[in-house]
């Protein structure tokens, strides 16, 4: 009972330090707005126009308005899947959330610090080969990794569109890949300092048992 409840713990610190920084930098308008410009959007359509389109996207997504009718109703299939999916996520997000609450607050409380720093730590460090064997693979593998990823999460075939699609000038391939990598970058970034900090506690918490026993 005890190694699944410690499975579980570190499968929800693993899906939350993924899951946050992944939805931080997909549905940050100023991220995407900026990055649609280094994929050169801006020069197949009008600024202003896919700034609009990107801001009522994102406004779909946030269930506060409906998307564009200049979007095609295969374009408008597509996206209302990738708003589900969305979703999922951020329910699957708050669920990691309350039980890494629920378990840090025990922890505390029951003053298992130890504990909870090592499993903190194994979920970083989990976290971070995970997202450094992703960037490999994303820049080596993308149009194989992007084919997969949407066969499985697509299986309807709803995401394929023609090169000269609104969807497509939007979201080039080259938007998709600096987005990706960007994404696994903040993830390790996150991760990288969570280890940080659990090394630096664990470090004083030895030095200050090494006092406490002479």
């Amino acid at each position: 009972m005890k190694k699944l409840e410690n499975i579980i713990i570190v499968l929800s610190f693993l899906l939350f330090l993924i899951i946050t920084p992944a939805l931080i930098i997909s549905l940050s308008e100023q991220n995407l707005s900026k990055q649609m410009q280094n994929a050169n959007v801006y020069s197949n359509l009008n600024e202003t126009k896919a700034n609009v389109l990107l801001e009522n996207i994102l406004s779909f997504f946030n269930n506060k308005e409906d998307l564009s009718i200049q979007f095609t109703e295969n374009e408008r299939e597509h996206m209302q899947d990738v708003k589900t999916i969305f979703n999922l996520l951020k329910w699957i997000n708050l669920f990691a959330f309350i039980l890494i609450l629920c378990y840090s607050s025990d922890a505390l409380l029951k003053k298992k610090t130890k504990k909870l720093l090592e499993i903190v730590k194994l979920s970083s460090m989990l976290v971070l080969i995970i997202s450094l064997i992703k960037i490999i693979f994303l820049i080596t593998l993308f149009q194989e990794i992007f084919t997969i990823f949407h066969l499985i999460f697509f299986p309807q075939g709803n995401w394929m569109f023609p090169a000269n699609s609104l969807l497509i000038t939007l979201f080039p391939q080259t938007f998709f890949v600096t987005v990706a990598i960007q994404m696994f970058l903040f993830i390790i970034g996150v991760s990288l300092v969570i280890l940080g900090v659990c090394l630096i506690f664990e470090t004083k918490k030895n030095t200050k048992n090494k006092k406490y026993t002479k």
